[in-house]
């Protein structure tokens, strides 16, 4: 092999590394699992849940499963919410939303250290809800004000516990 062709070898081989680098690099860096606020087709619209009034000021819904890594992962942080939810003065409540039987999923939440007085049975895709964990920001009238979807992070943490206890004007 001469020269040349060595050359034009090593060339080829650098555009296929660096074309596949470009192809494939956005795949790699797009943030999977991580939490955004969305602008899910819920807003605005009534949620309706079996049994459920929607008489407090904020309620909050998590829809999750059991067998999902981002809800196992942030069984922390809703520990915190049930806490800072127990100990609000505020009209709030904190309710979750699974398919799986209610038993399944408070064992769930117990082992995760998780207190939530109501637990529904519920079809996430009646919902509306199209991955997990999701958590909805709905008013006094049933209406979705807000959606979450995935794991959050501190500072969207932060947003849901300023709506449980609102900051002092």
């Amino acid at each position: 092999m001469t020269k040349l062709e060595k050359t034009s070898h090593a060339f080829v081989i650098g555009v296929c590394i660096l074309s596949a680098y470009l192809l494939v690099a956005p795949i790699i860096k797009r943030p999977i699992g991580r939490a955004h606020q969305t602008t899910s087709p819920l807003l605005g619209k009534r949620l309706d849940l079996a049994d459920v009034r929607w008489s407090r000021r904020l309620n909050l819904v998590v829809a999750l499963t059991t067998k999902c890594p981002f809800c196992a992962a942030s069984l922390p942080f809703y520990q915190r919410l049930s806490l800072a939810v127990k100990s609000s003065e505020s009209d709030v409540s904190l309710q979750v939303a699974s398919p799986e039987p209610v038993d399944t999923t408070k064992t769930f939440l117990d082992e995760g250290g998780v207190q939530i007085p109501r637990i529904l049975r519920a079809s996430l895709k009646a919902m509306g809800v199209v991955g997990t964990p999701t958590l909805m920001v709905i008013d006094s009238g049933g209406t979705v004000k807000q959606v979450y979807q995935g794991k959050l992070n501190e500072q969207q943490q932060d947003e849901v516990l300023a709506l449980v206890h609102p900051p002092q004007e």
